[in-house]
């Protein structure tokens, strides 16, 4: 049977659920697979059985605050051509060594690179086209730096032979400041709507899943939920774990995204596990959602229509342009990470129930049900087989 290649990135685990279940379905239909990742979506991948082919990490770097930082990103990333021409060099190798019918790139340049180096047919997918920086304090450094990272990657993206987005069609799309295509590359891309590893169906009744996480079904549920890369989880936590004590009056579920803990604690009425397998019966149980400004976890609260409080990390452009987009469109309330406290998130959950608009809710759960997105993008790869 045909082989698969799959290049992950490994920044954050929401390029990592998405890949999973695509990795699944084409094993299930009796295709191999290859992963090639970094970082802790590498121990993901082998967590679930997978034979990974590691490669060296690229990342950004933070502030002495944990946010993200321009100048602490250049000073991390002074390897970077080394790493990211290594990265190549041992995509290139394995795709000789593999010959894969079809190369699928999850936000990975150097798998589209290679893929081009070695003539084999390559899907990149994407929430994210163009590169945004932004900084306060360094105006025409991060004009620039925008100016260069975008006009090449762009230019890399192109180079695929499809672009496939994860994310909803205009006019909801959630990362629509990230996602100006190149005139030929428009030609070539299709928005798939949100990547989803099950059914919806079955997450219909949030009453059922309160109560399997023991709240009552008749009564409001938060969930705050941590995300992103493991600094950033970090510090949401910080933040959440003394300001989640003083909301006696909400049941809440915190998950705190620690990857492979076990603490399951209940307190009154707040429930806080440290991972949650199924994050889905999580985003089912809850009325209000209140994460980060990650794509993916933002697409899957929307395709079951959960009212969202995004509180994006400090200095990233692109978790700010997300949180900016969905409250234009009233489908979410944005919270600045130091405006935090619990009199500030209090106000959100309020005007989270009493301004999000529920037909536009009702769109995003219509349109994701309607797009299978997870299952046409399967149907696409298994075209170039």
């Amino acid at each position: 049977m045909p082989l698969i290649h799959i290049g992950v990135c490994g920044i954050g685990l929401g390029h990592a659920d998405r890949c999973k279940k695509i990795a699944s379905s084409l094993l299930k239909r009796g295709h191999d697979t290859s992963i090639s990742t970094y970082g802790e979506v590498a121990v993901l991948f082998e967590r679930l059985g997978y034979k990974v082919n590691r490669n060296f990490e690229v990342g950004y770097g933070l502030s002495d605050q944990g946010a993200v930082s321009i100048k602490s990103t250049v000073l991390r990333n002074l390897t970077f051509p080394i790493r990211f021409m290594m990265q190549v060099s041992y995509e290139a190798r394995w795709l000789d060594e593999l010959r894969p019918s079809v190369v699928l790139s999850d936000t990975r340049a150097s798998t589209v690179i290679a893929s081009r180096l070695m003539d084999i047919p390559c899907i990149v997918l994407l929430n994210q086209y163009r590169v945004l920086v932004r900084s306060d304090r360094w105006h025409r450094l991060s004009g620039l730096t925008e100016g260069v990272l975008s006009g090449v990657i762009e230019r890399v993206w192109g180079l695929a032979d499809e672009i496939a987005i994860a994310d909803y069609p205009p006019p909801y799309t959630i990362s629509e400041m990230n996602l100006t295509l190149r005139d030929d590359d428009a030609k070539k891309a299709v928005y798939l709507g949100c990547l989803l590893n099950h059914d919806l169906e079955r997450y219909k009744d949030s009453s059922r899943y309160k109560a399997e996480f023991g709240f009552d079904p008749d009564e409001l549920v938060i969930l705050i939920h941590a995300t992103g890369p493991r600094p950033e989880r970090t510090k949401f936590n910080a933040i959440m774990e003394s300001i989640v004590p003083e909301l006696e009056e909400f049941q809440i579920l915190y998950t705190r995204g620690t990857f492979g803990g076990e603490t399951n604690v209940r307190r009154g009425s707040h429930l806080i596990i440290d991972w949650i397998e199924d994050e889905y019966s999580a985003l089912a149980a809850a009325d209000i959602v209140v994460t980060r400004g990650g794509q993916t976890t933002l697409a899957k609260a929307l395709s079951l229509g959960k009212r969202i409080i995004s509180i994006p990390i400090s200095g990233h452009t692109e978790q700010r342009a997300n949180a900016e987009s969905l409250a234009s469109k009233n489908a979410a309330i944005a919270l600045e990470e130091e405006e935090v406290s619990p009199t500030s998130l209090r106000t959100a959950i309020g005007a989270a129930l009493n301004s999000i608009d529920s037909r536009t809710l009702k769109a995003y759960v219509d349109i994701a049900a309607s797009l299978r997105g997870t299952e046409r993008l399967i149907d696409l790869i298994l075209s170039y087989c």
